[in-house]
């Protein structure tokens, strides 16, 4: 039996355009023509939607009630706070009405109440600013490269996935192997995993962190986990590239196939590099290596 790993390039995507101003902009251009703190006192509020922001992307904001107020303004515009206490006007057809359930965190995305771009990107952003930088959405792992180290790759954390003990660990990449290796013996037929993201993202560190469990689960076989492990830098010494947003990045993707013996050991592998991108070799873009 085998293992194969599918390890896509990333490319940049431009992002949609979006009005470039945040809402501490917002907030103060509407401050300058209004006191809102002196009648916030009369306010209560209401409908919570999703507000499209030129830094935050998706932001959750409430709408601000006033009993003293028609529902909107004459020009269609409503005024809204965020979770910090910030208060703007916008036009009701910017915002998109949100489920108040959504606005809490979940480790799992299928028990979003409400599955929209908005819902899944705060609910990320939330996790992310706690450390938490993996997510599921069923059995799709979902990771944020944090660009810094996090203690959650320690030999204690490895035992404590191995083997599926705990179903109420955090989702973790090594959550997602150890399925894969059940998977591999349990049901004794080739396994698959895709990693993919765009430049940046973290595909590579991932790709080396299956191995490095699969390695471990794999036992004292012989030794040609260890050869496989010490073949990525090498791999990477060809083919990756400093870019503007990534100082080490593929500029290439990868077919890794493992083989297995009957007792589940890994006794041989194969890597084929694909989709090269051979335009760095012939130019070079600014502020990049080739």
């Amino acid at each position: 039996v085998c293992l194969c790993f599918v390890f896509l390039v990333g490319f940049s995507l431009p992002l949609t355009a979006v009005e470039p101003r945040t809402i501490s902009q917002r907030a103060a251009n509407n401050n300058r023509d209004s006191d809102s703190s002196s009648s916030s006192s009369k306010k209560g509020g209401g409908e919570w939607y999703w507000y499209r922001d030129a830094t935050e992307c998706w932001l959750p904001v409430q709408r601000v009630i006033d009993p003293d107020a028609p529902a909107a303004a004459a020009d269609g515009t409503i005024t809204v706070t965020t979770k910090l206490g910030e208060l703007f006007t916008c036009p009701l057809e910017e915002l998109t009405l949100a489920t108040p359930s959504s606005l809490l965190p979940v480790a799992n995305m299928v028990d979003l109440e409400e599955l929209s771009e908005g819902a899944i990107l705060h609910n990320l952003r939330m996790r992310y600013e706690k450390d938490e930088i993996y997510t599921y959405i069923s059995s799709i792992l979902v990771s944020v490269n944090p660009f810094k180290m996090l203690p959650i790759y320690t030999p204690d954390v490895m035992e404590a996935y191995k083997e599926g003990q705990d179903n109420t660990l955090a989702p973790h990449v090594y959550a997602l192997a150890d399925a894969t290796y059940h998977s591999l013996t349990v049901d004794r037929r080739d396994q698959a995993v895709v990693i993919s993201g765009e430049s940046g993202a973290g595909k590579t560190e991932a790709t080396k962190l299956v191995l490095q469990y699969l390695a471990e689960m794999s036992g004292q076989g012989s030794d040609v986990e260890q050869q496989l492990l010490e073949a990525n830098p090498i791999i990477e010494a060809f083919g990756n590239a400093k870019t503007v947003r990534n100082n080490n990045s593929s500029r290439f993707g990868k077919w890794i196939e493992i083989i297995f013996s009957a007792e589940f050991h890994i006794v041989g592998a194969s890597i084929t590099n694909y989709l090269l991108e051979k335009s760095r070799i012939v130019h070079q873009g600014e502020g990049e290596r080739n």
